[in-house]
């Protein structure tokens, strides 16, 4: 069992309503899909405070806890991505996680067929197009997979919340809880492709 993740249901659901509080009332069909972004945008990071976690403590696994992200408002590519995912979708705009290796990043979506464009939560909400993740995995060297550029499913977000969780426990040489989390990923079924460094 890992002991800091350990939940207060009461808090956590506090928490999260204090924060949804804070999200602008508006209607979505009066601005366009990049306004609404930036709107919302500019509550997450600026009003909210939420922000990327420094270089200097990417591996903390605190950061990789979205109870603990949403108290701390510092994240790692996956936990501030769903956090913002959350939030986002209490605003009605349809955003959701795409697994790209090396990072995580988010899709704008009316059908989750057709994207419209990407936000990057590591880079204050950056928007960007499909060219920028064709250059992304050039630079890391992988081949273009249909996984890289379209919307996932809640499990896969779980899945790479444990790898990067199991990385950090790891990288601080703490073989137990490591070795925990990585049990937890194994109950969900099918891995991640293991070829691939995800983090």
């Amino acid at each position: 069992r890992l002991d800091d993740f350990a939940l207060d249901r009461e808090a956590f659901d506090d928490g999260l309503d204090a924060l949804k509080a804070m999200l602008p009332a508006y209607n979505p069909a009066n601005f366009t899909p990049l306004e609404q972004v930036r709107m919302f945008n500019n509550v997450f990071f600026n009003k909210m405070g939420f922000r990327p976690v420094a270089t200097s403590d990417y591996y903390n696994p605190q950061n990789c806890i979205p109870y603990k992200v949403m108290l701390n408002k510092i994240g790692n590519p996956v936990s501030l991505a769903l956090i913002y995912m959350i939030l986002a979708d209490e605003t009605g705009l349809p955003v959701y996680g795409v697994n790209l290796p090396k990072n995580f990043i988010l899709a704008y979506s009316d059908d989750q067929r057709r994207v419209t464009f990407y936000i990057n939560p590591m880079s204050m909400g950056a928007v960007f197009e499909k060219s920028e993740i064709d250059r992304f995995l050039l630079e890391i060297k992988l081949k273009p997979e249909q996984q890289f550029y379209a919307p996932c499913d809640a499990l896969t977000i779980v899945k790479r919340l444990l790898c990067r969780l199991e990385l950090s426990y790891r990288t601080k040489n703490d073989a137990r809880r490591s070795d925990i989390a990585l049990k937890a990923l194994n109950t969900l079924g099918e891995p991640l492709n293991k070829v691939i460094d995800w983090e």
